[in-house]
């Protein structure tokens, strides 16, 4: 006989474990970086243009708490920002190629959790953004006995199916964030390099 005890120690092994699954596919930086490398594959000219928009993107600055609204109607031209200048990027960008620049930021990105509405924190320049969706978790790992199961399954915080997984909805995803410092080094390396050569005068 199946006892109370036996269905809840079923459900908390099975709540328990998604609750590890969820943290680590939304939290957690490894998984993050198991994205890192479609921010390139995917990279095309599109991204270019959106990437230089986002640059020049002006953003209206307030002095309450450091706060940034976006431009939605003309205001005093002391009143906003490019994006570029409030992230502290160094201004040669605009003296380089798209295709470089597009280059150099896909060199200096970290990946960075968030959700739908965007990464946590400050803001930041999103190279691209990948959305966690649903996460599969295979509960055969915890042994549980099929009629255990059965009693189960529709009393945990997850959906399960016949087959024994696991499946939990999120809003969560990861996303590619320019690594201004990284950025800027690349930048000054650019004209180091080109300055070395004699083709160009430093700015």
């Amino acid at each position: 006989m199946i006892t109370e005890t036996q269905k809840q120690n079923a459900i908390d092994a099975i709540n328990s474990l998604c609750e590890s699954a969820l943290e680590y596919e939304t939290s957690n930086y490894d998984a993050g970086n198991n994205y890192a490398f479609m921010v390139a594959e995917s990279w095309d000219e599109q991204k270019t243009l959106d990437l230089f928009q986002s640059f020049n993107e002006e953003i209206r600055t307030t002095e309450l708490a450091n706060c940034l609204v976006h431009v939605k109607e003309h205001f005093a031209s002391d009143s906003y920002k490019h994006q570029w200048q409030l992230l502290g990027i160094d201004k040669r960008w605009k003296d380089i190629e798209s295709d470089v620049i597009a280059s150099m930021a896909l060199d200096s990105f970290y990946m960075a959790a968030g959700s739908i509405f965007g990464p946590f924190g400050s803001d930041c320049i999103i190279l691209d953004s990948f959305y966690v969706g649903e996460i599969g978790v295979d509960l055969d790992q915890l042994d549980i006995d099929p009629l255990i199961m059965d009693l189960v399954r529709e009393s945990c915080d997850a959906y399960i199916t016949g087959s024994d997984f696991a499946y939990i909805s999120t809003d969560s995803g990861w996303f590619a964030v320019l690594d201004v410092g990284m950025f800027n080094a690349q930048i000054e390396q650019h004209f180091e390099a080109k300055d070395d050569s004699g083709t160009i005068r430093r700015h």
